[in-house]
């Protein structure tokens, strides 16, 4: 993410997903998170998938991001 920040893309996709990120304190300290963050702060699109443990077998999972 980092290189494709600073090459100027305009769109990053990534196929990351974890279900260990619960609270805001370990989200916002996630590498992949933040670098998301200063991507968009660059006008990036950042499109990353979701969690696949929502409440229900046919919801997603809730996450922190915006």
């Amino acid at each position: 993410m980092k290189k494709a920040t600073s090459d100027k893309v305009d769109v990053i996709i990534v196929s990351l997903s974890t279900d260990t990120l619960s609270n805001l304190s370990s989200y916002l300290c996630d590498p992949v998170n933040m670098r998301g963050d200063l991507a968009i702060k660059e006008n990036i699109v950042v499109c990353t998938s979701s969690g696949n443990h929502g409440d229900f077998y046919y919801t997603l999972s809730r996450g922190l991001a915006p």
